[in-house]
C-alpha cells in the first residue's frame, strides 16, 4: 500500500525531530522547550490584540453594552500587548538560535566522525570522479 505524500512528509518529520531530539543535550532541549513556550506566549498576545482593538471600536461607535472601561485604556492596553508579542518573539529568536548553533555544531561533529571513519579506499575513489568530470 503507497503512502500519501502528507503521509510521507510527517513522517520525515518525526524522523527529523526524533533525530534533533536524541542527539541534542540538555541545554538545546531547554532552549527549544522556552523557544516553544514563547511562541505559545506571542500567540496569545497577538490574538489578545484584536481584542482589545474591537472594545475600541465599540465604544467610539458609540455601543453602551461594552464595559465601562476607559478608551484610553483600551487603547494601551492593545499597544502593550502587540509590543509585549513582538518582544517575546524577539526573546524566543534569541533562545531558538544558541540551541540552533549547538545543534547544527553536533551534527557537523558527526557528520565529519562518520566521514572520516570511511575506508581510505573511499575517499580515493571519490577524487577519482572528481577529477575524471573537470
Amino acid at each position: 500500500m503507497e503512502r500519501t505524500k502528507a503521509e510521507r512528509g510527517l513522517g520525515d518529520l518525526r524522523e527529523v525531530i526524533a533525530l534533533i531530539w536524541n542527539e541534542a543535550d540538555r541545554f538545546v532541549k531547554i532552549r527549544l522547550a522556552a523557544a516553544l513556550l514563547l511562541t505559545l506566549i506571542a500567540s496569545v498576545l497577538i490574538g489578545l490584540g484584536p481584542v482589545a482593538l474591537k472594545l475600541v471600536v465599540d465604544r467610539f461607535a458609540g455601543d453602551v453594552k461594552t464595559s465601562t472601561v476607559p478608551v484610553a485604556l483600551v487603547i494601551g492596553l492593545y499597544v502593550l500587548s502587540q509590543g509585549l508579542a513582538r518582544s517575546v518573539g524577539e526573546i524566543r529568536a534569541l533562545f531558538y538560535a544558541g540551541a540552533e548553533q549547538r545543534m547544527v555544531r553536533t551534527l557537523s561533529e558527526r557528520l565529519f566522525a562518520h566521514v572520516m571513519k570511511l575506508p581510505l579506499r573511499f575517499h580515493l575513489d571519490g577524487r577519482q570522479v572528481l577529477l575524471r568530470r573537470h
